[in-house]
């Protein structure tokens, strides 16, 4: 009997770049030249890169991550100088991730690229922590243009190895324990986006239309309710292993 048997006995770390687009709230408060906030977002990507596990045996494993829809919850504390903002950023993120895993035949021969039926896949919200900088420039006194990088760690998650009808794939093997019958995905991305956004309200009621940019005479107050947009590119790193 193989008490520690090893499916696939390599690893995979495929980058690839992907599009990202999506909507921001927050609010800042400002206290002469520093700023403290705290912003929300939510964003659509485009599809990530798979890979191969295992391809040396005699089955190997198509391997990928896909996180479809993501999120931060994020502080903000910056430099205001006129109409100017930098900033640093940090917080909680979130993604719904798509994991997935499909065994096929390595062998040569007509058999090649076949599928065994097994799988390992797993699919739901992974939490993680995000960090990153950013500028923005007030054009008057309701509307401020940015752009922002972020990278974001999430939480390692295992999918089961199965067989076609849902059963332990490390059965043949009599792996105890059977526990450790996963494929362990690891998804970090790095984002680079700009940033359209509208604060709510102005100083004293004045008419928005005549607030051009001037920033010898215009002293922009951060202080305030925003939403708005944004969109960018980013970088993915999903690193796929197989505990045993």
């Amino acid at each position: 009997n193989i008490t520690d048997p090893c499916f696939y006995c390599s690893s995979a770390t495929p980058t690839g770049g992907y599009f990202t687009g999506g909507v921001q709230a927050g609010y800042n408060y400002q206290f002469g030249r520093g700023l403290i906030g705290v912003e929300a977002d939510i964003n659509g990507n485009s599809g990530f890169k798979n890979s191969v596990i295992g391809g040396s045996d005699r089955q190997a494993m198509t391997v990928g991550l896909k996180a479809d829809v993501s999120g931060t919850i994020r502080a903000r504390a910056g430099v205001v100088a006129n109409n100017a903002l930098v900033y640093v950023t940090g917080g909680a993120a979130w993604a719904n991730v798509n994991q997935t895993g499909v065994e096929f035949n390595n062998l040569t021969g007509n058999a090649f690229g076949t599928l065994t039926g097994v799988t390992a896949n797993a699919s739901g919200t992974l939490w993680g922590s995000v960090i990153g900088a950013g500028v923005e420039f007030a054009l008057n006194q309701n509307w401020t243009v940015g752009g922002e990088f972020l990278h974001t760690m999430y939480q390692d998650r295992d999918a089961n190895i199965l067989n076609a009808n849902g059963t332990n794939a490390c059965v043949r093997f009599n792996q105890v324990p059977q526990t450790n019958c996963v494929v362990r995905g690891e998804l970090t991305t790095d984002v680079a986006r700009v940033r359209l956004n509208y604060k709510f309200g102005g100083p004293g009621g004045a008419d928005p239309a005549t607030m051009t940019y001037q920033p010898a005479v215009m002293a922009y107050n951060w202080t305030g309710f925003y939403i708005g947009g944004n969109f960018g590119g980013g970088r993915s790193e999903e690193h796929t292993s197989e505990l045993q």
